[in-house]
């Protein structure tokens, strides 16, 4: 271990992404610069520096990242959970022959609030169902909860909207 460490205070590598690689006297790095990265883009959105800790150094704008977040929230279709329970959420009455399909398929309030906020946000979502119709609770038996809340933890939805309180 002992010469390892001395070995490692001994040698600088200088091209490294976090820049070069020092260690002080007790092993620890010195003199690095951490990227923050969008991980689906791989770019660089800030740098830290450890000798200002509090100090986030963005690399945009805040109109930029404001910009860059509106993008995303376009590109992105989200999955919206919830259960029937009148008037947030019930069923269309298909006429004769009508297909009903899609978002086409509920109506209520719950509804219309999301889709107010996708309109002004501008993205896209996918209304579903939440398996056994219930809100969410917790089994300690199992140790697992159902309705809407399991369906969020499980990422089958992005979203889940209903008249919980």
């Amino acid at each position: 271990g002992y010469r390892i460490i001395s070995f490692m205070k001994r040698k600088t590598q200088s091209n490294t992404v976090s820049g070069p690689i020092n260690f002080d006297t007790y092993g620890r790095r010195i003199n690095f610069t951490l990227l923050v990265v969008q991980g689906n883009q791989d770019k660089t959105v800030a740098k830290w520096y450890p000798d200002m800790p509090q100090l986030l150094s963005f690399t945009k704008s805040d109109d930029e990242r404001e910009q860059d977040k509106g993008k995303e929230l376009q590109e992105k279709k989200f999955i919206v959970s919830s259960r029937l329970g009148e008037p947030y959420l019930r069923k269309v009455k298909q006429e004769d022959g009508q297909v009903l399909v899609g978002n086409g398929r509920y109506e209520g309030y719950s509804m219309d609030l999301i889709s107010a906020i996708a309109q002004l946000l501008g993205f896209q979502f996918e209304f579903q169902l939440t398996a056994d119709n219930a809100y969410g609770s917790f089994n300690p038996k199992t140790g697992q909860w159902n309705g809407l809340v399991r369906d969020l933890l499980e990422r089958k939805a992005d979203l889940a909207i209903c008249d919980l309180t």
